[in-house]
C-alpha cells in the first residue's frame, strides 16, 4: 500500500489541512478547495445496482476549530468507513434505519463491545511491553492515555442504520477513533440522513429492496461553506470523467500493533505521519495522488432493526462485507529502537471540551 499522504505544503497552493486521502480527491466548490468521495469508485462492490446515474450529495467540514481542523486525514478515514459501510445497504433497508432511529434513538454499547474495547487497549499494552521494551507501569499509563481519547466506531452511524452495536474490523477488534473528530463528524450526520431519506423516498417502492444509493460526499475546512453547500447556496464545481475516476491510498487499520508501534513512536494514530528525516508532515501534490485499489479494513454488520425485512439477508450481507473489505496486508510501520529511558513528559491527548455523545 502507498504511505497514506500528509498535510501538503503552501507550496502546492492547496487549503491549509485538506489531503486527499482514504478515496477522497481534490475538487472545488464556492471557489475553495475540497475533497471529494465518488461512490461509484470508492464504494465496496456489491450485487445492487445504484438507484440512479445521479449521485446524491452530502457536505461535512472539519470541525469548528483548530484541534480538529488540524486532523483531516482522521475525518477522511471515518468518513471513508462510514461511506462504505452506508453504500453497502438497500434502499429499503436504510429506510428502516433512519426510521427506527427517529423513534428508538440512539443504543448504548453492550458489555460485549466495552469488553472487545477493553482487550483491543490490553493487546497494545502488550505490544508496547512485548515489542518495545516498555515497563509495565510506562506501557498503562500509555494505554489509558490512549485509551481517554478513543471512541468505537458504528459503521454506518446510527443516524442512518437504525440502533445498533459498533462492528468489528481487523482481527475482530472494534472499530476505534479519535473521539472529536468521530463528534463532530456525528453532529453533521443529520442532514445527511435528510438528504438520503429525500432520495430513497423517491426510489419507488417495489425497487427498494433491490437498489443502493450512489453518494458523493463533500469534505471541507469551512463550516460555513458546508452550510451554503448544504443550502444550495454554493455548489460543487463540475468534476471531468478523470477526476470521478481519482481514487487515493487508504490508510492502516488501527490494530493494537498500528497503535502501538504509533506510541513508540512518540506519536498517537490519529496524528499524520511525519518525516523521519525533518520530523515535519512531507509534502505532496493533492493533485497527483497515486492510484490504488480499495482496501479498507473489514467492518463486520450488526444486527438490524428488521432483520427479517425483504432485501435484507444477514448472512449474505456478512460475506458480501468480507468480499467487499477484504483485510489489508500488514503495514509497514517503523519500529524505534527498545525502550530504555524515561520516557519525557507525555503530550496532552484527551479532549479539551467533553463530549456528550461518546460512542457513534
Amino acid at each position: 500500500m502507498s504511505p497514506h499522504p500528509n498535510n501538503p505544503s503552501p507550496a502546492n497552493n492547496a487549503v491549509p489541512g485538506l489531503v486527499a486521502a482514504d478515496m477522497f480527491t481534490p475538487g472545488r466548490a464556492g471557489d475553495r478547495r475540497v475533497l471529494v468521495w465518488e461512490g461509484t469508485v470508492a464504494a465496496p462492490a456489491s450485487p445492487l445496482p445504484w438507484h440512479s446515474s445521479t449521485p446524491v450529495e452530502v457536505f461535512f467540514h472539519t470541525g469548528h476549530g483548530p484541534a480538529t481542523q488540524a486532523l483531516p486525514q482522521e475525518f477522511t478515514r471515518q468518513l471513508d468507513r462510514q461511506l462504505s459501510a452506508l453504500s453497502l445497504l438497500s434502499v429499503q433497508r436504510l429506510l428502516e434505519g433512519i426510521r427506527t432511529y427517529r423513534t428508538q434513538g440512539r443504543q448504548p454499547n453492550s458489555n460485549t463491545t466495552r469488553k472487545a474495547r477493553k482487550n483491543f487497549m490490553k493487546d497494545v499494552m502488550r505490544e508496547l511491553v512485548d515489542e518495545y521494551d516498555f515497563s509495565e507501569q510506562d506501557a498503562a499509563d500509555k494505554r489509558d492515555e490512549i485509551n481517554d481519547a478513543l471512541v468505537v466506531l458504528h459503521e454506518s452511524d446510527q443516524v442512518t442504520f437504525g440502533p445498533s452495536q459498533p462492528g468489528m474490523s481487523v482481527g475482530g477488534y472494534p472499530s476505534v477513533g479519535y473521539e472529536p473528530v468521530n463528534s463532530s463528524v456525528g453532529s453533521q450526520g443529520k442532514p445527511m440522513s435528510r438528504a438520503l431519506e429525500e432520495a430513497a423516498q423517491a426510489v419507488p417502492a417495489e425497487r427498494r429492496a433491490g437498489v443502493r444509493i450512489l453518494i458523493r460526499a463533500v469534505l471541507t475546512d469551512s463550516p460555513e461553506l458546508a452550510k451554503q453547500l448544504r443550502n444550495g447556496q454554493a455548489v460543487l464545481e463540475p468534476r471531468s470523467q478523470a477526476q470521478r475516476a481519482a481514487i487515493s491510498p487508504r490508510a492502516p487499520p488501527w490494530t493494537p500493533g498500528k497503535v502501538a508501534a504509533d506510541i513508540a513512536n512518540n506519536t498517537t494514530p490519529w496524528q499524520p505521519p511525519t518525516s523521519p528525516q525533518t520530523g515535519t508532515p512531507p509534502s505532496q501534490t493533492p493533485d497527483t495522488q497515486p492510484r490504488q485499489q480499495p482496501d479498507p479494513a473489514a467492518p463486520t454488520p450488526r444486527p438490524s432493526p428488521s432483520a427479517s425485512s425483504p432485501g435484507w439477508d444477514p448472512d449474505k450481507s456478512a460475506a458480501l462485507r468480507r468480499a467487499s473489505f477484504p483485510h489489508p496486508a500488514s503495514a509497514a510501520l517503523r519500529k524505534p529502537p527498545p525502550h530504555n529511558h524515561t520516557p519525557a513528559a507525555r503530550p496532552h491527548t484527551n479532549p479539551q471540551q467533553p463530549h456528550p455523545e461518546l460512542d457513534r
